[in-house]
């Protein structure tokens, strides 16, 4: 049986709320804890597990614009202009799929996300995580429920509001051993000791599910005159390694690890191929069939213990096949900065315990953030507009000091 468990109790961080102002480290800290605005979190190991392991935090800042409670016009446009990283010096690397429609419509479309993995002591090593594979229900210790989606999103059903969500897009109807979730699109969703038993889409009829635990093996549309069609299908190795994904009649998705369990190569992902090249376990570049390659280069942060000690990743990238990155630090600010190949500037971007400054040539943007009373970051004050070059001297200074 492959008992590769994913999902974790909620953490609550402390007396986060209480706090006036941050360090940046507390900041950084706090990015990882309240990213992805949730107080739980998926890890996919994709290997046979006889237990759970503590998941390292993920960074808030790694996968996509959402994950700042901001409008999404400001913060793509902050995490466009800084190349192929985000704010923390790590890769952006997302592989999408061209999911079929019933699936992207019950929320199991494939993509295969990049995570840098952190371990105890700093090192880092590169993760895949992969959507549309597993989800589940548990209850917190507060008795409000939680549900892991398999787009890897964490959603509450707060038990004072009648397990409900705050927004009121989730409702959950709970009976002995079972729980029935209805969303405001008119799905239900069932399930049975917390693992998914079928969905009801009005567009569709009822898709129906076998299971290993969290773990989605098939998923088969019934037609309401019974003949039943499939519309995806995951296989696993003998060692409990992610197979192959087949969506419909498509190809499927196949998926090839190394024996360190490092993932050299996707086939028919979206139509496409990739092969993957790793340096003691952390990437260094991928080529794809359609002719694009990536090559990364890290270099070490200078600070190593100070980062260990804080569980953050003690590289961050410094050349990727597009740009150039520099960090700086001054004033107890820290500086990023992207250029092209020909050492032209993209962006400057400042980052403080309050939020983020970003200029480019053609202007700047500005995005100041609080934690609100659950931990999320929210967005204070955004500035969309044309903030100009930066003319202080401690600014310039700052951009040719190393950190």
């Amino acid at each position: 049986m492959i008992s590769d468990i994913l999902i974790f109790s909620p953490k609550k961080a402390q007396n986060a709320q209480k706090k006036k102002n941050y360090s940046l480290p507390e900041f950084l800290r706090l990015l990882r804890l309240f990213g992805a605005n949730s107080s739980s979190f998926f890890r996919l190991r994709l290997r046979r597990a006889a237990s759970s392991v503590p998941l390292f935090l993920l960074i808030g800042l790694l996968a996509c614009p959402c994950l700042f409670a901001a409008p999404k016009s400001i913060n793509a446009r902050i995490m466009a202009n800084l190349g192929g990283i985000n704010i923390t010096g790590l890769p952006k690397i997302v592989f999408p799929n061209n999911n079929t429609p019933e699936l992207s419509r019950i929320g199991f479309a494939c993509s295969v996300t990049h995570k840098t993995s952190v371990s105890i002591g700093g090192s880092c090593r590169t993760e895949w995580q992969i959507t549309g594979l597993r989800t589940r229900l548990y209850f917190d210790h507060d008795q409000n429920l939680i549900w892991a989606r398999p787009n890897l999103a964490v959603e509450t059903l707060y038990k004072h509001l009648d397990y409900s969500d705050k927004s009121g897009r989730f409702t959950a109807k709970i009976q002995p051993g079972s729980v029935e979730i209805r969303q405001a699109n008119g799905q239900h969703w069932s399930y049975v000791d917390g693992f998914l038993k079928s969905i009801y889409e009005p567009s569709l009829g009822s898709v129906e599910f076998e299971t290993d635990k969290e773990i989605v093996l098939r998923a088969t549309l019934v037609s309401p005159t019974g003949r039943s069609r499939q519309l995806l299908k995951i296989e696993y190795s003998d060692s409990g390694l992610l197979k192959s994904i087949t969506a419909g009649q498509r190809p499927p998705v196949v998926f090839v690890w190394s024996g360190e369990n490092d993932l050299v190569q996707i086939r028919n992902l979206g139509s496409k191929d990739y092969d993957i090249a790793y340096t003691e376990g952390l990437i260094s570049g991928w080529r794809c069939s359609d002719g694009k390659t990536e090559n990364y280069a890290w270099s070490e942060r200078s600070n190593v213990k100070r980062d260990s000690d804080l569980g953050r990743a003690t590289l961050r990238l410094k050349e990727d096949a597009n740009f150039l990155y520099e960090y700086w630090k001054a004033g107890g600010l820290d500086y990023v900065v992207v250029r092209d190949k020909a050492k032209n500037l993209v962006s400057k971007t400042r980052i403080s315990n309050r939020g983020v400054i970003q200029y480019a040539p053609t202007g700047g943007l500005k995005a100041l953030y609080r934690i609100n009373h659950n931990g999320a970051w929210q967005l204070v004050e955004p500035q969309d507009r044309n903030l100009g070059e930066m003319s202080g001297a401690s600014e310039r200074r700052s951009l040719i000091e190393p950190e």
